[in-house]
């Protein structure tokens, strides 16, 4: 793949820095979730490596069927064989108790499970899409990550969110410009046990939501029995106007709240517990 014009000299650096030390991998396995940073990383990893780049993405209760939809998309495209696996997250009680720090037991799940994988099918290296500006917001599932050893090629090379835009654009890549994603259990106040009919609730609300909106920042919090919903200021726009506004509340109640609450401070990163 080349870069068009729109990567810099800087970046093009960056993205040959990344393919350079992906070559020297030999054998990659990709812990894929269909967004931008994982597509990119995919792409590179295709690039370098060819037939002995391979992704996996947990399907699952934690993950939207639009995220596995984008990803079988992005897979074929690119012509990586893409494995499917339900790492089973409920059946964890770190996981399903949901504390504030359930994202470190999830990342440690998945990960043990992407080790072992890529070990019993001789894979090679498992690559995670942590990128550059990761650092500065808080994750808890880095620590899983440093205490398993998880590799990081995107911040590796000094790669970032607007390097990844530009890359994703530049190469084709239909996740481009995607809004960024999170599991489906980032729509829970911590300390809210999961199950799977809650995160059903919230598929289903966000899949209706989606139909009428398209594609952009929409969050279902579950405050059950109220929907909290937050979107991006051009999508609350719509919302308001009287026609949307009842289809919005019709697919919210179809889903099983009895309230259709809109957030007026909007959509912001960090989950249901972000005040």
């Amino acid at each position: 793949m080349s870069l068009t014009r729109e990567a810099d000299q800087e970046l093009k650096a960056k993205w040959q820095k990344l393919i350079t030390g992906l070559k020297a991998r030999q054998r990659v396995l990709v812990s894929f979730s269909g967004g931008a940073d994982s597509s990119v990383l995919l792409a590179a990893a295709k690039e370098a490596l060819g037939k002995n780049a391979q992704a996996l993405i947990f399907s699952g209760a934690f993950t939207p069927q639009w995220e596995m939809d984008d990803a079988r998309k992005v897979a074929d495209e690119l012509g990586v064989k893409l494995w499917e696996v339900d790492a089973q997250e409920l059946g964890d009680p770190d996981i399903q108790a949901n504390p504030n720090d359930r994202c470190y037991f999830c990342k440690r799940l998945r990960l043990k499970y992407l080790l072992n994988f890529a070990r019993e099918k001789d894979l090679g290296v498992v690559l995670e899409g942590s990128q550059a500006d990761d650092a500065f917001e808080r994750r808890p599932g880095k620590k899983a990550l440093d205490e398993l050893g998880g590799v990081t090629p995107l911040a590796d090379a000094g790669i970032g969110k607007e390097d990844i835009r530009i890359l994703g654009r530049s190469l084709g890549l239909a996740t481009a410009d995607a809004p960024s994603g999170a599991c489906l259990a980032s729509r829970v106040p911590a300390g809210t046990p999961l199950n799977p009919e809650l995160l059903k609730r919230i598929a289903e609300a966000e899949h209706g939501l989606r139909k009428i909106l398209g594609y952009g920042q929409i969050r279902v919090r579950d405050h059950f029995p109220i929907a909290r919903l937050e979107f991006n200021p051009d999508i609350m726009a719509r919302v308001m106007q009287k026609g949307i506004r009842q289809e919005v509340v019709t697919a919210v109640l179809e889903a099983g709240y009895s309230y259709a609450c809109l957030d007026l401070k909007g959509y912001r990163n960090g989950g249901a517990d972000t005040k």
